[in-house]
């Protein structure tokens, strides 16, 4: 599910937050940052965001 987030809309510090808010701990933060960086990977210049600022 996080991967899916973050593929879509482009906020990968916010859905890693969000994973160690949620489980209340560390341990998925590794499994937690592979997952968002494959996902940045697959899903290229696709997001979901009209006025999202452009990433160099």
């Amino acid at each position: 599910m996080l991967s899916l987030f973050r593929a879509a809309g482009k906020a990968p510090i916010a859905v890693t937050l969000m994973v160690v808010e949620t489980t209340g701990s560390y341990q998925l933060l590794p499994a937690c940052m592979l997952a968002v960086a494959i996902s940045y990977l697959i899903s290229g210049d696709v997001f979901i965001y009209k006025s999202q600022v452009k990433i160099m």
